[in-house]
């Protein structure tokens, strides 16, 4: 009996490690009508077309003086090119953002000295007064609850926050803070520790008329379902693109959801009060994260005419971000630069209300009695 469980053990090994090399490969093929729109967007067919930064914010009236941005996930990929843009073309007064390239208990000189390398990097050195840099690792919650109230800190007011950060293959599967290895480690940074910013940052947007919350999610929230029996992944085998495309469809039904509780718990208390909050899919870009997945060498000219770059990626961010056209739109899903119909299954109501209670249940040891009283009063 040794002997066998031995033997389908290996097999299951084997198993796994297949799927891994021939699910990148299976969802290339997937994806495919994807690629095609990025192939029409890059060479503008058939109505695709680039943003065009002058026409959508260059004759607007566009202002972001004294306007304070959040961004997670912004010393790299799309997150960086959005802060260059807000800083270099918007001047906005302040953006802060978290990196978990720093540790939780480095000191001011190791964040100063990690900052300027960021700086120096981007060509950004003079805009350095108007960039702040904290520890920030979503995967853990404590992380997050200690990043809010750093801005908590030193800030009274929030305009933007864009929950960009994200992992489709982290280094292991858990968490390494023994007391958050409940969270599988993807839904943790992708899902989890967005919602968690949110709620503990939503004072911090009640204090402003007009806010904005964009959350960056995925098209791979298309090929997959939400298991509330094992929300974790704990199971099955674990499989880092089933977990990453579950991360994204929760993040776009959280987006629906938490729109319901907004206009039933906020807008009803105060007509003035205006929060918004959407989701979108960046596009198919040419990121790190991409290019670890891809099992074989794809020629360049061949990936560059199906994929934008990650300056090009963080066009729907900004779009969503400062568009005035979007200023009343609320528990919306884009793509690209167009509102678009997420999966059928983002829509169940009943699924939102599960996973809404799910979801602060979960996180109920970082909440405060008031949070999630009033998280939980409206269904």
């Amino acid at each position: 009996m040794l002997f066998v469980k031995k033997v389908l053990q290996n097999i299951i090994r084997i198993i796994e490690h297949i799927s891994l090399k021939i699910w990148p490969i299976i969802l290339l093929f997937r994806c495919i009508q994807y690629h095609f729109k990025e192939f029409f967007r890059n060479f503008e067919l058939f109505g695709w077309k680039k943003l065009n930064f002058d026409e959508e914010f260059g004759n607007s009236t566009i202002c972001l003086d004294e306007k304070i941005c959040v961004i997670t996930g912004g010393t790299r990929g799309i997150g960086l090119e959005t802060i260059k843009y807000l800083l270099q073309e918007k001047n906005i007064s302040k953006i802060i953002t978290g990196s978990s390239q720093l540790d939780l208990n480095s000191n001011e000189n190791e964040i100063e000295n990690f900052k300027q390398k960021i700086l120096s990097d981007s060509n950004l050195l003079e805009y350095k007064d108007r960039l702040i840099i904290y520890p920030l690792n979503l995967g853990s919650m404590n992380s997050v609850v200690k990043f809010v109230e750093k801005i908590c800190k030193h800030e009274s007011k929030i305009d933007y926050l864009i929950c960009n950060g994200g992992v489709l293959m982290p280094e292991t599967n858990d968490d390494d803070d023994e007391k958050e290895t409940f969270f599988n480690k993807t839904m943790a940074i992708n899902y989890y520790g967005h919602c968690l910013l949110i709620i503990k940052l939503l004072k911090l947007f009640q204090q402003q008329q007009k806010s904005r919350i964009i959350i960056v999610t995925s098209i791979m929230h298309q090929f997959c379902s939400i298991n509330f029996n094992d929300l974790q992944l704990r199971q099955k085998s674990y499989s880092p693109f089933l977990s990453y495309s579950q991360s994204k469809l929760a993040s776009i039904m959280f987006t629906y959801r938490f729109n319901k509780w907004i206009e039933n718990n906020l807008k009803s208390t105060n007509d003035n009060y205006s929060l918004t909050i959407n989701c979108l899919h960046p596009g198919i870009c040419r990121s790190s994260m991409i290019g670890r997945i891809l099992p074989i060498k794809v020629p360049d000219f061949i990936w560059n005419s199906i994929t934008r770059s990650t300056k090009e990626g963080a066009e729907p961010i900004l779009l969503a971000t400062l568009s005035p056209k979007l200023i009343n739109k609320s528990g919306k899903y884009f793509e690209d630069l167009w509102e678009q119909k997420s999966s059928e299954i983002s829509y169940d109501e009943n699924l939102q209300q599960k996973l809404w209670q799910q979801t602060w249940q979960d996180l109920r040891q970082w909440l405060t009695d008031d949070e999630y009283n009033r998280l939980m009063e409206y269904f």
